[in-house]
């Protein structure tokens, strides 16, 4: 999350592969449900 949080560039553009941004999350279970997500950064 570092590089992310750290970059000031604007629109989607690329990032290092290494280590990756994303990863398998399999400890979430999704619901049908009504979410809000907050970026607290």
């Amino acid at each position: 999350m570092g590089e992310v949080a750290g970059c000031r560039m604007k629109g989607f553009h690329p990032h290092s592969k290494d280590p990756p941004l994303f990863s398998v999350c399999r400890h979430v279970v999704v619901k049908d449900m009504k979410t809000v997500v907050l970026d607290l950064r």
